[in-house]
């Protein structure tokens, strides 16, 4: 059985703790919202100030992209390289989706079914890279 645990970073103080499987847990390095100091900057009047945090705005005002397992078409040399890509373009976050629609891929052997054990280690490998690479790391909680 396959359950996730969010607990809120910003309510409790605490990094983020996705739990997939009894297993395997993934905790974020980064925040997922400003902080209250980050919230009051907003709401000041505009500066030159506002100018240079545009130019060079903090990690958790990066974008996030989204991360899809198409089919059964997974590779960890793959996953790898697509994430590096992801971190060197400055995106701050992974979220990631299971595109399992249409039926098998063409020429793939062998098939990477959803919540199989191989797919949970492939998962697994994309969080682990984003953690590596400093990059939050959600998922949806189903496959579709």
């Amino acid at each position: 059985m396959c359950g996730i645990t969010f607990l809120s970073p910003w309510r409790l103080g605490c990094p983020v703790i996705l739990l997939l499987t009894p297993a395997f847990a993934v905790v974020a390095q980064d925040p997922v919202a400003p902080s209250v100091s980050e919230i009051a900057t907003i709401e000041s009047p505009l500066d030159d100030q506002d100018v240079i945090s545009f130019q060079n705005p903090a990690k958790v005002f990066h974008p996030e992209t989204w991360f899809h397992f198409i089919g059964g078409n997974v590779a960890e040399q793959g996953v790898t390289a697509d994430i590096e890509a992801i971190a060197n373009a400055e995106i701050e976050c992974v979220q990631f989706f299971h595109g399992q629609s249409g039926g098998p891929w063409p020429s793939v052997d062998p098939q990477i079914k959803c919540l199989s054990e191989s797919w949970d280690d492939a998962v697994r490998h994309v969080a682990q890279e984003c953690q590596r690479l400093g990059l939050r790391f959600t998922m949806q909680n189903f496959p579709g």
